[in-house]
């Protein structure tokens, strides 16, 4: 018979790898909010308390269903129990410790149910002494309850997760107001992506700044949704298209293919400057986004920009979860061996192809990086012979037009249209309109079709304007 010898793993170690095992910020928090919307809450308040020098504490507040003192005690517990909740997006059990213990050596939960409030508390200082939790006192809870959320209600049931003793902050030269800046820019972002559909049907995330030891002030900001599918008009008149693929994983798995427009200057699109990096599969469960682009390795450059306006939507069903691995962290789905090979094979409603979708999308990239402008009035026949001889022709068409807006800009570029403020052909161009504008349409024409303009849509209608609103000054002030 083999004997078994019990080895209980050194807990001071065990917490300080455990700690190391790679959130991000960004994640650490949504795991916190992705509690609060099992809990049903209608809304989150995170708040950054400083003391005008450093950050002192972070809490996350919301006004759920709260807990017991025996769900409390599960909740705190390293591997809790799998929740039954359908709704629950809870994975592990280990979320709400590790991503905040990446983040802090004190973590401290007090929650209210039915008016009856509890907390506990864990320290690294305590697990490394034998997993011990430190219970709070009824009073000790009502206290951290009975502060101010924003507009949110605890008074009968919610909970509050506070961070101290915090660690592995980012850092600014500019001080502490810098710091919680960008850590504000970074959550906006990831939150709005990750948790869009959720903001979309109303529920709310808040951020607020606080001093420590000073009165609580009532102001927050509120999170906004983005989609990364919320294109006014798809890239394609033939796009999205629900394609299948199946047999590899016993089942039938639906994903869209969706193509964006281009020279889109849209914060959709842009997902803060890094449209390039989000291409391919947007992989959710249970409506909250997990992987934010992605080829699974059918691609073999997954950051090439010849294909950033190709994005997929896969929702993943409760079915095949256990098939797609995910990481601790929720960010990353790990699909099963073989679904390369069912990806590549995958059909269209229509019959088309995984290959042709991808080329689709290069296809359109690569139209709006080969624009040739052409004014549409005035210059066009000399125009075109003496720039476009010998080369490729002309396959977009610049308008004029007017703006009746009085405080619009004086010209900009819309599309595929220069607009002028209305004020200037009433105060000004009344005599040599004709002559002015095809002077203009030139300008604009010889700007668009400068290779140094065609890095992304909006530098080269930011650099159109300029160089246009440079003239008009010129103009205005006799120096023309």
């Amino acid at each position: 018979m083999t004997a078994l010898t019990q080895l209980t793993p050194n807990s001071k170690r065990l917490i300080e790898a455990l700690s190391h095992i790679g959130y991000s910020i960004e994640d650490s928090l949504s795991d916190l909010i992705d509690n609060s919307l099992t809990a049903r809450s209608s809304g989150t308040l995170l708040r950054f308390v400083h003391d005008g020098n450093h950050l002192q504490q972070i809490v996350v507040a919301d006004d759920g269903s709260g807990m017991t003192a025996s769900e409390l005690r599960e909740a705190m517990r390293f591997g809790s129990k799998k929740s039954l909740d359908p709704a629950s997006l809870g994975k592990f059990g280990l979320g709400l410790k590790l991503a905040s213990l990446s983040y802090c050596d004190e973590l401290t939960v007090c929650s209210r149910k039915n008016g009856r409030a509890v907390g506990m508390r864990w320290t690294v200082e305590n697990i490394g002494s034998g997993w011990n939790c430190e219970k709070l006192t009824s009073k000790e809870a009502k206290r951290e309850l009975g502060l101010r959320f924003a507009n949110l209600n605890l008074q009968e049931s919610g909970t509050v997760i506070c961070w101290s003793k915090l660690k592995n902050m980012p850092s600014h030269k500019r001080g502490i107001r810098s710091v919680i800046g960008l850590i504000e820019r970074r959550l906006r972002l990831h939150f709005g992506l990750r948790f869009h559909r959720f903001i979309e049907r109303s529920f709310r995330i808040m951020l607020d700044q606080q001093m420590a030891d000073e009165p609580i002030k009532p102001y927050w900001i509120e999170i906004d949704a983005i989609d990364p599918f919320g294109y006014p008009q798809s890239g394609s008149e033939y796009y999205p298209k629900l394609y299948s693929c199946g047999d590899v994983l016993g089942e039938e798995l639906h994903f869209e293919a969706h193509i964006w427009p281009p020279n889109s200057t849209d914060e959709n699109y842009r997902l803060g400057k890094r449209a390039s990096s989000h291409q391919g599969f947007f992989v959710y469960r249970k409506d909250r986004l997990i992987q934010a682009g992605g080829w699974f390795g059918v691609v073999n450059d997954e950051k090439e920009p010849h294909s950033s306006l190709a994005r997929i939507k896969l929702d993943l069903p409760e079915s095949l979860e256990d098939l797609f691995a995910l990481n601790v962290q929720k960010s990353t789905v790990i699909p099963p061996i073989g679904f390369q090979d069912s990806l590549v094979e995958s059909v269209a409603e229509d019959g088309s192809s995984w290959d042709s979708y991808r080329s689709d999308a290069t296809t359109i990239y690569r139209g709006q990086q080969n624009e040739k402008w052409l004014p549409r009035y005035g210059l066009g026949r000399g125009f075109k012979k003496v720039h476009y001889e010998g080369d490729a022709e002309p396959n977009k068409v610049l308008a004029l037009g007017w703006s009746l807006k009085e405080d619009a800009p004086l010209v900009e570029l819309k599309g595929d249209s220069l607009i002028f403020n209305r004020r200037l052909r009433d105060d000004f161009l009344i005599d040599s309109e004709k002559v002015l504008l095809n002077a203009f349409a030139f300008l604009a024409v010889e700007i668009l079709n400068d290779p140094q303009s065609k890095a992304s849509g909006a530098r080269k209608g930011n650099l159109l304007s300029e160089k246009l609103m440079e003239s008009l000054d010129q103009l205005l002030s006799g120096r023309f």
